[in-house]
C-alpha cells in the first residue's frame, strides 16, 4: 500500500440546523500514488436525522459539482462504494492512474430537504520514477549512486527493486532505501538501470544507461488513436561515444527487424522524419489492421543493431451504447461514446441525433445522460472528438417504449353516408411497441358503452339508420391504454313516413284560412316539396318549392284529395291522400232568403210531378177504350183473364167471366196470342208514343160462342156500338232475366163486355 499521510475531518457551513449534523472527513488528508498503479479515497459523512439523501458522488476542481463519473478522461477507470444512514462512508476507486490524474478531489451528497453539501478537496499527487545517476560522467573504478526518485513522498518506507538490462540486481551492489550504490564499476556493471517499489513491480521506471550502453527510449508507452485518423510515434536513442549508426527504421512484432515501409499493408501510409538522436513515425489513414506492437532500431558499424522495446498502438472506433437496453418513458437513459482504448489528451465528444447535433439539455461529454425519456428523444445517435467530426461512430438508434397515444378513428368514406351503404371505421394510435389490441365501443350519451368487437377497424355492410351513433376505439399494448374521442357516424336516408297534416283540422267553411303541411321523417330534412290535387282520375299540380306548407282561402272548388311529395338530396316518398272540405258559411242571408227560395222550388217541382203522372194515368184510360171494338155484349163487370207465359211465341187461352151464375154461353174464350221482338227488330216509335205508351202491349181479342154463328157481316166504324171486335189494353211488365229464369208467368187484364144486342 502507498503512504498515507494525517487525517482531516471538514465541518462545513449549513443554512439552517445545528452545524455538528452535517459535516464530510477524508481518509487520508492528501494522497502520492505511483503511475499506473490504483487509488482509494475514503470519505464519511453525516447529516440530521430525517433527511433522506438523494445523490452522492465525487467531483474535481476543475470541474465543480459535476460528477467525476461523467468525465471522459476517467472513463471506465472510476467506481463508487458506500452505505447509507445517518452516518453514511462513501469510497472513490480509480485504476490506471495517470500524470493527469493529479487532481483536487471532494465529496459531495444532496438530500431531499436541503439541497447538497461538499467536503474540502483532498489532493492526489501521480507521480512515476526516474533513476538518478551520481556522477553523470563516469569511468572505470569510479563510485556510481543510482536514486529512485519520485515527485511525491510515497507511503510507509516503501521497498525498491532494482533492475539491470530489466533483470534483477544481484547482492554484490548495495541496496539502501531508494538507492543503489556501485563501488568500483567496471565493463561488467555498464547496461540500462531501472527501479520499481514491492508491490508494484509492474510499474517501473524508465531504464537509464549507466557508463558506455545503448539505449532506447520513446515519448509513449502505448497510444490509442480513432479509427481514420493519423499518429505519430517517437523514439529517442543512444550508443557509445565514436560509434556510427548505419541505419535506423521501425518495424512491427508480427514481422521483427523487418523495415515497416516494405510491408505491402503500409504502403504510401507511412513516413521517417530523422533529428539528432531522435527519429519519429508517422501513420496515416489508421484502420483497425495497425493495431500491433512497434519498435525502433538502429544499427552501428561498430557493434551491429539495437532495438527498443515495443510500444503499443491500438487503434479504435467509436460506438454508441445504450444503457440500459430496454427504456421506456420516464426512465433515465445514458449513452456512452465507446472506445476499445482510453483516447489520449482529453478529447471533446460531439453528439448528434438523426445526423443533428444535440442541444444543450442534456449533458454530454463521453457520456450523454437523458433524463426523463420522453418518446421525442427517440431517434438514431452518434458521436464524434471533436477535431474528428468526419470520423463519426455507426448511429445506434434509442427507442423509446409508451403506451398509446393520439388514438383517433378515421371514417371511409369520409362524408355522405347514405342508407345502404358499406362503412369501415379505423382505429388508428401512435405507440412503441405498436399497439397490440384494438377495441370497439357504440356509445349513447348518458348510457353505457356497448362492446363491438376487437380489431383495428370496424366494418359494416348495407348500413342503415340504426347504426346512426357515437363511435370510439381503445388502443393498448404492454405499457397502457388510450382511448380516441368520440365519433359521430350520421346515417342520411330518404324521406319516410310522409304525411299531409291539415290546420285546423276541422269545422272549415268557406272562407277560411286552412294551412297543408307536409311532415317526413329524413335525413338530410327534406329540401323540396311537392303539392298535387286529385280530381277524379286528374291529378293536378299544385305548387313547388323548399317550405314545407302552404296556406289556402277556401273558395269554391278548392275541396278534393291533396297529398305532397317530399325530397333530399337522397331520394323522396310520396305522402297518402287526404280529403280538404268545408262548408257553406252559417248567415243570415242563407237563412232568410235562399232556403224559403230553395223550399219553394221544390214544392212546385213536386206538384208538377203529381200533375204529371195524374194526366197520364188519364190519357192511358182513354185510349184504352177507344181501341176496343167487339160485337160481345156483356156485362161491364165480366173481367177476362188472360194467362200467358212468356217467350217470344208463346199462347194461352184466355178466361173471361163473371158471376157463377151466368151461363155458359156467356163466357167467350179467345186465344191471346204475344210476339215478342228483339229490340234491334223493332219498328221506331215517335217520342210520345215512347214516352205514354212504353209499358202497353196491344191484342186483338176475338170472342167465339160455343155454337156456330152466321157469317159475320162487314165489320162497322170503329166507333159504333155493334163493334164485334174490342180491343183491350193489355199492361205487360217486362220480366227482368231472373223472372223469366223462373218460367211462366201469368198476364192479366181487363176486357169490358158489353151486352148483346
Amino acid at each position: 500500500m502507498l503512504l498515507v499521510e494525517g487525517c482531516i475531518i471538514l465541518i462545513f457551513c449549513i443554512v439552517s440546523g445545528d452545524l455538528s449534523e452535517w459535516s464530510v472527513s477524508y481518509t487520508p488528508e492528501s494522497m502520492c500514488a505511483l503511475e499506473g498503479s490504483s487509488v482509494e479515497l475514503h470519505s464519511h459523512y453525516s447529516y440530521p436525522p430525517g433527511h433522506t439523501v438523494k445523490e452522492t458522488f465525487w467531483f474535481i476542481k476543475d470541474r465543480k459539482n459535476i460528477d467525476l463519473k461523467t468525465n471522459a478522461h476517467y472513463a471506465g477507470r472510476v467506481t463508487y462504494t458506500g452505505n447509507t444512514g445517518n452516518a453514511s462512508n462513501h469510497t472513490l476507486s480509480i485504476r490506471g492512474l495517470n500524470l493527469g490524474d493529479s487532481k483536487d478531489y471532494a465529496f459531495r451528497f444532496t438530500t431531499k430537504e436541503e439541497g447538497g453539501w461538499s467536503g474540502v478537496y483532498v489532493p492526489l499527487s501521480v507521480t512515476g520514477l526516474q533513476v538518478l545517476v551520481h556522477p553523470a560522467a563516469v569511468k572505470r573504478g569510479d563510485r556510481v549512486t543510482l536514486t529512485c526518485s519520485a515527485t511525491c513522498s510515497l507511503s510507509s518506507n516503501p521497498t525498491y527493486i532494482w533492475y539491470r538490462n530489466s533483470q534483477p540486481v544481484t547482492n554484490r551492489h548495495t541496496a539502501t532505501g531508494n538507492n543503489l550504490t556501485i563501488s568500483s564499476i567496471t565493463e561488467v556493471d555498464t547496461g540500462y538501470y531501472s527501479c520499481a517499489v514491492r508491490g508494484h513491480e509492474d510499474h517501473p521506471s524508465p531504464a537509464v544507461c549507466v557508463w558506455k550502453c545503448y539505449g532506447v527510449a520513446y515519448n509513449a508507452e502505448s497510444m490509442c488513436a480513432l479509427e481514420g485518423s493519423s499518429v505519430e510515434l517517437h523514439s529517442y536513442y543512444s550508443y557509445p561515444p565514436g560509434y556510427t549508426v548505419q541505419k535506423t527504421f521501425w518495424f512491427i512484432s508480427d514481422s521483427k527487424n523487418t523495415d515497416l515501409k516494405t510491408n505491402a499493408h503500409y504502403a504510401g501510409r507511412v513516413t521517417y522524419t530523422e533529428s539528432t538522436s531522435n527519429h519519429t513515425l508517422s501513420i496515416r489513414s489508421l484502420n483497425l489492421g495497425d493495431s500491433n506492437d512497434y519498435a525502433f532500431r538502429f544499427i552501428t558499424k561498430e557493434e551491429g543493431g539495437w532495438s527498443g522495446i515495443y510500444v503499443p498502438l491500438r487503434v479504435t472506433g467509436l460506438q454508441v451504447l445504450v444503457d440500459p437496453a430496454t427504456v421506456k418513458e420516464g426512465d433515465r437513459v445514458t449513452l456512452n461514446c465507446s472506445t476499445t482504448c482510453s483516447l489520449s489528451n482529453n478529447p471533446t465528444y460531439i453528439w448528434y441525433r438523426n445526423s443533428q447535433p444535440v442541444t444543450n439539455k442534456h449533458t454530454g461529454d463521453y457520456r450523454l445522460h437523458i433524463y426523463p425519456a420522453s418518446p421525442e428523444d427517440a431517434g438514431k445517435y452518434s458521436c464524434a472528438v471533436e477535431g474528428y467530426q468526419s470520423l463519426i461512430s455507426p448511429e445506434n438508434t434509442l427507442s423509446v417504449r409508451y403506451a398509446p397515444r393520439n388514438t383517433s378513428v378515421s371514417v371511409s368514406p369520409p362524408a355522405d353516408i347514405k342508407e345502404g351503404d358499406s362503412v369501415t371505421l379505423t382505429c388508428s394510435s401512435d405507440a412503441n411497441p405498436p399497439v397490440e389490441n384494438y377495441t370497439w365501443y357504440s356509445n349513447t350519451p348518458g348510457s353505457v358503452s356497448e362492446w363491438l368487437q376487437q380489431e383495428g377497424s370496424y366494418n359494416i355492410t348495407n348500413i342503415s339508420v340504426a347504426h346512426t351513433g357515437h363511435y370510439y376505439c381503445k388502443a393498448e399494448n404492454k405499457y397502457g391504454s388510450s382511448n380516441s374521442s368520440t365519433t359521430y357516424l350520421d346515417v342520411q336516408y330518404s324521406p319516410r313516413n310522409t304525411a299531409v297534416l291539415i290546420s285546423p283540422p276541422g269545422g272549415l267553411k268557406e272562407g277560411d284560412s286552412v294551412t297543408l303541411t307536409c311532415s317526413s321523417d329524413a335525413n338530410p330534412p327534406a329540401e323540396n316539396y311537392t303539392w298535387y290535387k286529385s280530381d277524379g282520375n286528374k291529378t293536378v299540380l299544385q305548387r313547388t318549392g323548399t317550405m314545407p306548407s302552404f296556406t289556402l282561402i277556401l273558395v269554391s272548388g278548392l275541396d278534393g284529395l291533396y297529398h305532397c311529395e317530399a325530397g333530399n338530396e337522397v331520394g323522396k316518398e310520396n305522402s297518402t291522400r287526404v280529403q280538404l272540405w268545408f262548408s257553406l258559411p252559417d248567415s243570415g242571408f242563407y237563412k232568410i232568403v235562399l232556403f224559403p227560395v230553395l223550399g219553394a222550388i221544390c214544392a212546385v217541382v213536386l206538384l208538377l210531378v203529381v200533375l204529371i203522372c195524374w194526366r197520364r194515368r188519364k190519357t192511358t184510360s182513354t185510349k184504352a177504350s177507344s181501341r176496343a171494338h167487339s160485337n160481345v155484349q156483356g156485362s161491364s163487370n165480366d173481367i177476362c183473364t188472360v194467362p200467358t207465359t212468356t217467350g217470344t211465341d208463346q199462347s194461352a187461352p184466355a178466361h173471361c167471366g163473371g158471376d157463377d151464375d151466368d151461363d155458359d154461353d156467356d163466357v167467350q174464350y179467345a186465344r191471346v196470342q204475344f210476339r215478342m221482338k228483339n229490340k234491334e227488330q223493332a219498328p221506331a216509335k215517335p217520342s210520345s208514343q215512347e214516352e205514354d205508351d212504353g209499358d202497353v202491349q196491344y191484342a186483338s181479342v176475338q170472342f167465339k160462342k160455343s155454337q156456330p154463328e152466321p157469317t159475320v157481316p162487314e165489320s162497322p166504324q170503329s166507333n159504333t156500338a155493334q163493334e164485334e171486335t174490342l180491343y183491350a189494353s193489355v199492361n205487360h211488365q217486362r220480366l227482368s232475366a231472373a223472372t223469366q229464369a223462373e218460367g211462366e208467368s201469368d198476364i192479366y187484364s181487363n176486357i169490358n163486355k158489353k151486352p148483346k144486342a
